[in-house]
């Protein structure tokens, strides 16, 4: 777990630097996610989304944590629509 915090720093400082950069959003949702702090994770993977519409990785684990949290009306929302945005 001790990784995952120290990654989470490095990738939040990054990000002060770089705010555009989608890959480093999923890189820091995918150590809160490791973390289980999914909250954390679903805040960065929909900043990555709305960076670069077409992350294809980022809207699976975005699925995969909405299943997780038992929120499948949003979890279908992003299967049923290629790139959809569930709120």
């Amino acid at each position: 777990m001790g990784r995952h915090r120290r990654a989470v720093g490095e990738f939040e400082e990054v990000i002060k630097r770089m705010p555009q950069s989608a890959i480093t959003h999923f890189n820091v949702a995918l150590s809160y996610y490791d973390m289980q702090q999914l909250d954390q994770a679903v805040a960065h993977l929909q900043a990555a989304l709305a960076l670069e519409t077409y992350y294809t990785r980022a809207e699976e684990l975005l699925g995969t944590i909405w299943s997780q949290k038992k929120d499948y009306a949003r979890a279908g929302e992003l299967r049923a629509s290629p790139h959809g945005r569930a709120g």
